[in-house]
């Protein structure tokens, strides 16, 4: 599977991940404000090797990373799927902010061809998942303030 991959900071830097989205995080743990000792404590408790994109991974993102406000973004583009999704701790006006910014800046330089997939936002603190056919109609329903939406 192709994809483009970024880790979205809280004060808004996107870092494009080259591997996946864990070795980003072993590879610098403080710029994540976590320390390689943390990390390696999970591994270790759940048994898992180092790097394994496994059960492992989804507890460090869910526990160490997201929390402190970063967004895992990643570009999908299979036959059959084509999509932006982004994985978020809460999806409230700050991450809201940080996503449109995020989709505006990759049409403008060029790394999004296509400026309408869909958008699909996973918010880890309840669950839910919110898809939009098209990132329009994703800017859209976030222009609309929140206490209009019935």
């Amino acid at each position: 599977m192709r994809s483009l991959a970024y880790w979205i900071s809280p004060g808004g830097i996107y870092l494009r991940v080259q591997t996946s989205h864990i070795a980003a995080v072993l590879t610098d743990p403080e710029k994540f404000r976590c320390t390689r000792d943390q990390l390696l404590e999970v591994y270790q408790k759940n048994g898992e090797p180092v790097g394994l994109e496994g059960r492992d991974r989804e507890e460090i993102i869910r526990d160490l990373i997201l929390p402190p406000g970063w967004i895992r973004a990643r570009r999908y583009f299979t036959k059959h799927d084509e999509r932006w999704s982004f994985t978020v701790e809460q999806f409230d006006a700050r991450c809201r902010a940080l996503v449109i910014s995020f989709l505006t800046q990759m049409e403008k330089t060029g790394l999004e061809p296509d400026s309408d997939l869909p958008v699909h936002i996973k918010q880890l603190c309840d669950s839910t998942t919110l898809f939009f056919n098209s990132a329009t109609r994703f800017r859209l329903y976030i222009s609309i303030p929140r206490s209009t939406i019935i």
